[in-house]
């Protein structure tokens, strides 16, 4: 009699759903504040087209094939669609496709070590870089005009939407620049060496300041690294170059700022999962799951409930960090930035449960990300010190001071 009480008043608690609420205004995502023709977020996606095609206009027809693929249904999204003309991305793309491969231009290895391959394989690099010859102008150009980049979000109304189609070619650019900074370096040609890094660093800040999502702040922060790294390796061996190294140690973009930005984009993908878990297809007729009924009947599930749990919590996130990046870490590091509440039982709630542990088990952990904005930092203060120091002629014994 009591378990039936229990249950019952399980039901009656769990039967509605809450009403809807405005998006809190700190969540809202931004509007697209350069023109598609003009923003480099698309020629970065098409830096690999084909000689006969505009690389901002595969980008774009690349960015929309992605879109309508997972604009489909949960259902049709793994169903083939035989009236359907195949997937043309290597059309667009064509033999640019595969882009880099092979050393030493490509090389996985910490940057410094990338550089001293570089050197000793100089006349290999010359002659590899040859072959991309037209990448590597494309990329060139980009930096030398008015490089307009904002990078484009998908509209978050699922798990698969497509992030940070820049990467690859940002990536690819960044690698050509500083390899063509070593091999300039080889031929003793300074002004170029602070073209490339020039342009390198252009390139980085650039992407630090107008990239929304974690994702491509992430690659920001890792081409930052490379860079610093080429050209500290550089000003080692050449204590001349620090003139032509300024501009790579200037102050880089705020990273709280960048840090709210990318947790807010983090707060709408979670509102995307919530969305698809909701669209889910019901189970064949005569199938029976009673978990799957009740969350098809919201008792139980509360999507718009899970939503407003979700957001409070980024907002929390979001507001702590007012109190700077070392305090936003020490809470992170303590128990987890927007945690549940004492009033939940192994993350199990009274209401809404499913919703609850769906938000449990898809809070992704911010401390490893947030480490990684506060080392950007000291890597650059880092790689100031030693390209200083190499300037200043300090002998090896008194550096540690």
């Amino acid at each position: 009699m009591c378990l039936l009480m229990l249950v019952t008043a399980w039901l009656v608690s769990n039967w509605n759903d809450a009403p809807p609420q405005p998006r809190p205004a700190a969540l809202n995502l931004p509007t697209p504040s350069v023109p598609d023709a003009q923003n480099a977020f698309f020629t970065l996606a098409g830096l690999r087209a084909a000689a006969d095609r505009n690389p901002s206009t595969a980008g774009q027809a690349l960015w929309k094939q992605q879109l309508d693929h997972v604009g489909k249904s949960f259902g049709d999204r793994f169903v083939p669609n035989h009236d359907t003309p195949p997937n043309d991305t290597e059309a667009i793309l064509g033999e640019q496709l595969s882009g880099f491969a092979g050393a030493p231009l490509v090389c996985e290895s910490q940057a410094d070590v990338c550089v001293e391959s570089w050197i000793d394989a100089a006349d290999a690099l010359r002659q590899q870089r040859e072959a991309h010859a037209l990448f590597g102008t494309r990329c060139e150009q980009l930096l030398e005009r008015d490089f307009a980049f904002d990078e484009v979000l998908p509209p978050m109304r699922s798990s698969v939407e497509p992030f940070a189609m820049h990467a690859s070619g940002a990536s690819a650019c960044s690698k050509w620049l500083l390899s063509g900074a070593v091999l300039a370096w080889v031929q003793k040609d300074r002004d170029q060496i602070g073209t490339m890094l020039g342009n390198a660093d252009r390139l980085n800040r650039k992407l630090l300041d107008a990239s929304h999502s974690l994702i491509g702040q992430v690659i920001a922060m890792r081409l930052t690294h490379n860079t610093l790294d080429v050209a500290t390796s550089l000003a080692v061996r050449d204590p001349g170059l620090t003139p032509a190294l300024a501009s790579l140690l200037e102050p880089l973009p705020d990273q709280v700022r960048n840090i709210k930005r990318w947790m807010a984009v983090e707060a709408a993908f979670l509102r995307g999962v919530i969305s698809e878990v909701e669209q889910q297809p019901r189970l064949p007729a005569g199938e029976w799951d009673i978990g799957h009924w009740l969350t098809r009947l919201h008792i139980g599930w509360h999507p718009e409930r899970t939503m407003q749990l979700s957001d409070s919590r980024s907002l929390r996130s979001i507001a702590q960090l007012d109190e700077g990046l070392e305090a936003t870490m020490r809470a992170e590091a303590s128990g987890g930035l927007g945690s549940a509440s004492s009033s939940t039982w192994h993350g199990l709630t009274w209401v809404n449960p499913v919703g609850s542990i769906l938000i449990d088990i898809s809070r992704p952990a911010y401390a490893d990300y947030l480490a990684r904005h506060a080392d950007l930092l000291l890597h650059h203060e880092v790689a100031a010190l030693a390209i200083n120091i190499a300037a200043a002629g300090v002998p090896g014994a008194e550096r540690r001071a």
